[in-house]
């Protein structure tokens, strides 16, 4: 089999494939597209968390429940409703990280975990400096009450504020719709250069990504890793470090048959 590759512009890698000459029959152009759009981000979200350790875990999980009380007590005096603000349920996981493996030193205490999420909205996010300032006072607040910043992606030093579109759809929709047309105008382009004739469509992939995708597996099996990828537990597709733009991005793979 012989693969002839080449590379375009605008994000378009194409790959035509030719079977030797007893299978003449099966003769494919591979295309693939991709798509870029930028959404004004319509939420954003403070991502805090509240840890407890103690040998017993009734006990860890009585430190996070004076601390979530007085998180929630410090939104309140900041003027933050219930609706703009959530603390996730509680995870129990062995203290002192997480568990690697039966050669490991047995359990010695207990750790509570939970998430804060406060929420900012509307015109808020059109004044950076108002932002940044409630953003700041609110983590401020919060740290005082004995809540931390948590690692939302995770990797260390990683942002604890980001920045999302609740409805992705509409920019989803634009980013394939690009990929698409750059994927079609690539594989006319091929098979103009090589003299050859599309002769139908074989099959079609798509995918997405933007930014910082949220929805990270964990592992699978009887030792789940522990909660860190705080962005799991929200709703949402796509995020951003940055308060003016959330970066979509759209991919295509196009079979095409061709004589």
């Amino acid at each position: 089999m012989v693969r002839i590759r080449a590379r375009a512009v605008a994000g378009l890698v194409f790959v035509l494939v030719l079977s030797g000459a007893a299978r003449a029959q099966s003769h494919v152009i591979t295309v693939n597209g991709s798509g870029q759009v930028f959404a004004r981000p319509d939420l954003g979200i403070l991502i805090l968390t509240i840890q407890s350790s103690a040998p017993l875990a009734a006990d860890a999980l009585r430190q996070n429940a004076r601390t979530a009380s007085d998180v929630q007590a410090a939104l309140a005096s900041l003027g933050y409703g219930a609706d703009s603000f959530k603390i996730s349920p509680v995870v129990f996981t062995r203290a002192g990280g997480a568990y690697y493996g039966p050669n490991q030193p047995s359990v010695t205490g207990i750790q509570a975990v939970q998430f804060v999420y406060v929420f900012f909205g509307g015109d808020l996010l059109k004044d950076p400096h108002l932002l940044g300032e409630k953003a700041a006072a609110a983590i401020d607040a919060l740290t005082k009450s004995g809540a931390a910043p948590a690692n939302p992606y995770p990797q260390q030093q990683a942002a604890i504020v980001v920045y999302t579109v609740k409805d992705p759809r509409p920019y989803q929709d634009q980013a394939l719709q690009q990929a698409l047309e750059r994927a079609r105008e690539g594989a006319q382009a091929i098979a103009k250069k090589m003299g050859v004739e599309i002769t139908g469509l074989r099959s079609v992939s798509t995918g997405f990504a933007g930014g910082v995708v949220g929805r990270v597996a964990g592992s699978v099996g009887p030792y789940p890793q522990t909660p860190e990828n705080a962005l799991a537990e929200l709703p949402y597709l796509f995020y951003s470090t940055r308060a003016d733009q959330v970066a979509i991005t759209a991919s295509a793979n196009l079979n095409y048959d061709f004589k």
